[in-house]
């Protein structure tokens, strides 16, 4: 499943695998948050410079916070 959250000044693109979310497209200057991902041993939250931030808030569910 793969998800673009737009806004008129960014666009971020993620994609939700069985074991893995991370961030595949990013419209900010330094991309670092395309290196990150989140698995259920790798909990850490991705966060991007633009203000898009992807959270686990559980085993089965993630927040999407723009």
């Amino acid at each position: 499943f793969e998800k673009d959250v737009d806004n008129k000044d960014f666009t971020n693109t993620f994609k939700i695998e069985k074991q893995k979310v991370e961030m595949i497209n990013a419209s900010c200057d330094g991309k670092d948050c395309t290196k990150m991902y989140i698995t259920k041993k790798h909990l850490l939250p991705i966060i991007c410079t633009n203000g898009v931030v992807l959270e686990p808030v559980s085993n089965t569910n993630i927040d999407i916070i723009s």
